[in-house]
């Protein structure tokens, strides 16, 4: 600096920063006496910002609102350089800073600075203290590279023990670079014989933590993860203002509970149970906070302290929130986000459906005694026979009182003791026992048995829950009553939960609303099993089934995926694929979901397609067996639709139990199926002349189907050529 006509640093003359060989070989190029120390150069970084600015005022005073006696700042004054430069850490390599040291000459302040702290790099202007590429730590740092590399491969779940491998490997690199050209140099120089006497055994380039030599070092993982750390902390105040900025128009919010798992607990007991969090229409987050639990006093003043933002911001209150516990949730956030009810149509509830109604011309009699009830049942049971078997309805009502739970029924010893004959009607399998959860419903009374009613098991009992699941009329086989009458019956049922579950049902005399229920219970059990018997019920698919059944392809979890048919043909193999019993060929006629991916182990490329890469339908294709159910005619949902009913209208079915010549609008008619069919007044076939080519007419609809047949068959096997 004293040479230079500048006064600055050669550094800064060649408008650079850095100091120290650049390239070592160039270096050692133009050295007559090779040595280990010419690689081991470190590079440094010079840091003297008082040479780029008139004065640097002392943050201490400036913080302090000290002031000199003419009442203008307090600055610095240089102290000579710092006494020992400054290490950081790079990608590969090590860098010192060499700085300055300043000194406050106010007699209240008193205090020095290195030229690399952070209150003087805030103080400089914008364009200066941007020069300064580092960040540092109380007795290390990081360059802004090395910083950024660490930013990036934490978010993408690179760890820290991971990460410090990798900046080893890099520096140990450079090291290894550095230690061959040394190696190359002097076995070039040796060979030529002229230097080779500078070459002694006294001289080995040395081991990469060597502090007389290279003065390798890397930082340990829990020093990335800390550093980590202080990126987010400084990070935060912008964070949470972005977030704040953010639209909500559309809310989803949940809990998580994995982050939980990696906090420190407090006598073993977690301060937070819950992480709480909302993302917008955008899925960019909203709000996150650790809650207390899942209850509303966690997470309501998370939501209502968003409207302010919202409001500050110029946005719109939410319209929309999706939560996981609508009922409980739904009051709460009204009363938070009032626009969450502006302009909203409620949906039709199923009670606008027509009522279900007790038919006028049915009886009900109840049986109020154990002799009433072993005579009923000994009727019934004398009734059946194996061409007329007994079909009864059955539903169980507990006596249980909500708000202590207590049970009471006709009890002894503390079990329950049926009448003899209803204990035989439940034991037997002759006896179909149809109802709605009806085998959870006999389980539970089994076990409330005395023990000796226990010793021989319930049997016989037929869920109509699961036959609506079956026919596609129900998602899951243990569905409610008033589901069921809605998507069966078309009809709907109260369900009065002050009936449904009330200690008076172990009385002997039922209120009349009680025996009502009970009734309609019956009776919606009835009709709903008489609707569902009348649809056929779709079968699993094999290696037997037969060719030109219609199928459906459904998706592991339930979706409907394609329609068509199974093939006709039975080949070993198919695109070059083994077809085993687990596999059948089919014909697509219809793709419900194109994106459907068929598995690899199907196609002879091995590798997943979509269904829409096979192009338009028809085409054959191999499916697992258990991917497919044999096709019904019409599903339930749709029988209105395909048969010409209104809503007003009722299913029928193909038996018949209820009275005829019913008034009621609320009655389920259904015909028997062994009623006569009058005759037709037609003539012996055998006295009709046979109809002659010339006078034949063309069957257009037979004509189209035998056409639709033959492609199909062209486009499922190229060999079927040969056959047409």
């Amino acid at each position: 600096m004293r040479s230079n006509s500048s006064h600055l640093p050669t550094c800064y003359d060649h408008h650079t920063f850095f100091d120290g060989a650049e390239n070592a070989f160039l270096v050692a190029r133009s050295t007559f006496q090779l040595t280990p120390g010419l690689f081991h150069q470190p590079r440094f970084f010079v840091w003297l910002p008082h040479l780029l600015v008139d004065r640097i005022p002392c943050p201490s005073c400036l913080k302090a609102g000290r002031q000199v006696t003419r009442g203008s700042r307090v600055y610095l004054q240089k102290h000579g350089f710092a006494n020992q430069p400054r290490r950081v850490v790079d990608i590969d390599r090590n860098i010192f800073i060499v700085g300055y040291r300043y000194v406050c000459g106010h007699k209240d302040c008193r205090k020095s600075f290195q030229s690399w702290s952070p209150s003087i790099i805030h103080l400089l202007p914008a364009p200066i203290a941007d020069q300064f590429v580092f960040r540092l730590t109380h007795r290390s740092g990081l360059s802004n590279c090395l910083a950024m590399l660490l930013r990036e491969s934490f978010r993408s779940g690179v760890g820290p023990d991971q990460f410090t491998t990798m900046i080893e490997s890099f520096h140990y690199r450079h090291f290894n670079h550095l230690h061959c050209q040394f190696l190359e140099m002097v076995s070039n120089r040796s060979s030529h014989g002229s230097l080779s006497s500078c070459w002694t055994a006294t001289s080995p380039f040395g081991d990469f933590g060597a502090q007389d030599g290279y003065a390798g070092y890397v930082l340990h993982a829990p020093y990335f993860a800390r550093f980590y750390d202080m990126l987010v902390e400084e990070s935060a105040p912008a964070a949470r203002q972005l977030i704040a900025s953010l639209p909500a128009d559309i809310i989803k919010q949940d809990h998580s509970f994995k982050a939980i798992k990696h906090l420190g607990k407090t006598d073993g007991v977690p301060t937070f149970n819950a992480l709480f969090m909302t993302v917008n229409q955008y899925s960019e987050i909203r709000s996150m906070n650790f809650t207390p639990s899942k209850g509303q006093d966690g997470w309501a003043p998370v939501l209502s302290a968003m409207l302010p933002s919202l409001a500050s911001f110029g946005h719109s209150p939410p319209k929309i929130v999706f939560t996981d516990n609508i009922r409980a949730d739904k009051d709460k956030l009204l009363s938070i986000f009032p626009s969450l009810s502006a302009n909203v149509t409620p949906v039709q509830l199923p009670s606008a459906q027509d009522l279900l109604l007790f038919p006028e011309d049915w009886s009900y009699v109840p049986l109020t005694t154990t002799y009433q009830v072993n005579h009923r049942f000994n009727i019934i049971m004398n009734q059946h026979t194996p061409t007329t078997p007994i079909v009864a309805m059955f539903s169980i009502k507990w006596p249980i009182n909500a708000a202590t739970g207590e049970m009471k029924l006709f009890m002894q010893d503390g079990f329950i003791s049926l009448p003899h004959s209803l204990l035989t009607f439940i034991q037997s399998r002759a006896y179909c026992k149809v109802g709605i959860n009806v085998t959870s419903n006999l389980q539970r009374l089994h076990a409330d048995c005395i023990p000796a009613s226990r010793l021989t098991p319930f049997a016989g009992q037929l869920d109509v829950g699961q036959m609506a699941s079956e026919r596609n009329a129900a998602h899951i086989g243990n569905t409610s009553m008033t589901t069921l009458c809605t998507n069966v019956l078309r009809k709907h049922v109260t369900q009065d939960p002050m009936i449904c579950i009330s200690p008076l049902w172990g009385i002997s005399e039922l209120p009349p609303s009680f025996i009502q229920h009970a009734a309609l219970d019956i009776y919606a059990t009835w009709s709903i099993y008489h609707a569902l018997t009348a649809i056929e019920a779709p079968q699993k698919v094999t290696f037997s089934t037969p060719g030109g059944t219609a199928v459906t392809m459904y998706a592991p979890d339930g979706r409907t995926i394609a329609q068509g048919v199974i093939a006709p043909d039975r080949l070993a193999s198919f695109g070059g694929v083994n077809v085993t019993k687990t596999r059948v060929i089919m014909v697509v006629h219809e793709v419900l979901v194109p994106a459907y991916l068929i598995s690899g182990s199907l196609l002879s490329s091995r590798t997943p397609t979509p269904l829409s890469a096979f192009g338009h339908p028809p085409f054959s294709i191999l499916s697992q067996a258990n991917h497919l159910q044999t096709s019904i005619a019409a599903p339930l949902m749709d029988l209105e639709a395909a048969s010409g009913f209104s809503e007003d209208q009722h299913l029928m079915s193909s038996m018949s139990t209820l009275p005829a010549n019913s008034d009621s609008s609320n009655d389920v008619n259904f015909p028997s199926p062994f009623e006569t069919v009058p005759e037709l007044d037609e003539p012996d076939s055998e006295a009709i002349p046979e109809q002659t080519v010339g006078s034949s007419s063309v069957d257009e609809t037979a004509l189209q189907a035998i056409s639709q047949l033959l492609v199909d068959i062209v486009k499922f096997s190229p060999q079927c050529f040969d056959l047409i």
